[in-house]
């Protein structure tokens, strides 16, 4: 069933196009920033074309051309970087990406604290995703495209904890599927690893699911819980949504029969048109009309 199509899509967009998109505390706007860790016991590796420091001793270093600084397993790439050493804090801009295991972040600037092993990356902010399928696992046509496929979000904010993979997405927030079939709607997320190692993402505020052919879902919250060893459990709030069927449930049109088989011995009504949109629709999202006199082909 196309609902059921629509719901795997959904979960598998939910489940691996945001963990990229996390939070720096514990899943509230609000909450208080911890305590900033000073003198990181972890090295910052760096190459670039160029380094420069001034006279005056302020400890700030520009960085250009081919940049790269590797802190442990997350690599930060741009043009240009200014480095402040008494702060241990830097500001990338110019063609900027993050590489950590999972995830590759573009942006046009990244604000990083290199104590704290966090970012705020702004300005056509863009992520892409990729969850490997877990060792001996069998492949599933259905689902594998949206459970291990590429999925390209972007927002106006990222703040991302790259130390514990945690972090926060806000203003505009859109995952859509490689293949365009899926587009995730939301005006902020939250991710996190709760005390009993379970993967967490939270989308308040009436996140929407959209395909290209006019089916939506949407709610008023969901969680999704994604334990280690175990299955993924979806908590949805207040569900409402359109789902199409599947074009072979479809009744044929006037004007045309079967594909295959004989004709039918009693006429269809005068005037039945299955192109004709659905009541209630969302502006904008009405189906495409049938090709003209194509009847049910499939």
């Amino acid at each position: 069933m196309r609902a059921a199509k629509l719901a795997l899509g959904a979960l598998g967009l939910l489940l691996l196009a945001l963990p990229a998109l996390a939070q720096e505390t514990a899943g509230e706007p609000d909450a208080p920033r911890p305590a900033r860790q000073r003198q990181s016991q972890k090295p910052v590796l760096v190459s670039a074309q160029e380094i420069r420091a001034n006279e005056i001793g302020d400890g700030k270093w520009e960085i250009i051309g081919d940049v790269e600084m590797v802190q442990e397993d997350t690599t930060l790439y741009a043009d240009y970087v200014i480095w402040d050493r008494n702060a241990n804090t830097a500001v990338f801009t110019r063609s900027v990406r993050i590489v950590d295991p999972t995830n590759q972040i573009f942006s046009d600037r990244a604000d990083v604290d290199f104590d704290a092993e966090t970012m705020t990356m702004t300005q056509n902010v863009r992520i892409i995703s990729q969850q490997k399928r877990p060792e001996g696992q069998a492949p599933n046509e259905d689902t594998d495209p949206y459970e291990f496929g590429v999925w390209t979000t972007t927002a106006d904010r990222l703040l991302y904890n790259y130390g514990n993979d945690t972090g926060e997405a806000r203003g505009n927030v859109r995952s859509v599927s490689e293949d365009g079939e899926y587009t995730l709607l939301a005006d902020v997320a939250y991710y996190e690893i709760d005390a009993d190692g379970n993967e967490v993402i939270t989308l308040p505020d009436n996140p929407r699911i959209e395909t290209p052919d006019g089916e939506y879902m949407t709610c008023e919250k969901a969680v999704i819980t994604v334990p280690p060893e175990e299955k993924s459990k979806v908590h949805l709030l207040n569900v409402r949504g359109m789902i199409l069927p599947e074009e072979d449930e479809k009744p044929a049109s006037a004007g045309g029969g079967a594909a295959e088989g004989p004709a039918p011995t009693i006429p269809p009504p005068q005037g039945s048109d299955a192109g004709g949109g659905f009541e209630g629709m969302p502006p904008g999202e009405e189906p495409p009309p049938p090709e003209s006199g194509a009847g049910a082909t499939e």
